[in-house]
């Protein structure tokens, strides 16, 4: 599911408009966003006749964790050039998940800097293009999409008892995995004979 926020900008030199369509429930991993295009994209307007160089800036902020990751401005990353009239950009195009484009805050900063992997939370992405160079002058509004990070635990078996002997079909049961409403696992059962010793 995707969700899609707009919405318009006080018309000025050079203004655009960027809206956000951010997977409402991405993978956790940052990596996973590189090699799906689709986790987040951004729709920009160029109201001018004229092409504009600017740097996408966002940052990422959890309810329950403020904000976890932010865009480093002084990273040397390629400005990314947004043509009169309306273009579509994903987080690659943007260059807003390269390595050494992002900085991770916040208590949990070392954990998700080393896993790679946002700690659950509902979260929103927030995006603005910039000017390329210091002071980043804002060049058009602040743009936001919810989104929430949820960590599956997995099942831990219940009956028949791991390791143990069995003379009859067994009914199997585990441990449930909470999912979001209308969602349901799926599950691979691997059944092992152990010869004795």
């Amino acid at each position: 599911m995707m969700v899609l926020f707009g919405a318009s900008c006080i018309a000025t030199a050079q203004q655009l408009v960027v809206t956000v369509v951010m997977s409402r429930t991405p993978s956790p991993y940052i990596s996973d966003w590189r090699s799906n295009p689709n986790t987040v994209q951004f729709f920009v307007t160029n109201p001018t006749s004229q092409s504009v160089e600017a740097r996408f800036n966002g940052y990422i902020e959890g309810e329950k964790r403020g904000r976890v990751a932010e865009t480093k401005l002084e990273a040397k990353i390629a400005p990314v050039t947004i043509p009169p009239g309306a273009s579509t950009f994903n987080g690659i195009d943007a260059h807003l998940i390269e390595e050494g484009a992002v900085r991770y805050l916040g208590p949990t900063r070392a954990e998700t800097q080393r896993s790679g992997r946002l700690p659950e939370d509902n979260y929103r992405l927030c995006i603005q293009l910039v000017a390329v160079d210091e002071p980043w002058a804002p060049l058009s509004n602040v743009m936001c999409a919810p989104f929430e990070i949820r960590l599956l635990l997995p099942p831990s078996l219940i009956a028949p008892s791991n390791t143990g002997s069995i003379g009859t079909p067994p009914a199997f049961q585990w441990t449930p995995v909470p999912l979001t409403p209308g969602k349901f696992a799926s599950y691979e059962l691997r059944l092992v004979e152990l010869d004795p010793g």
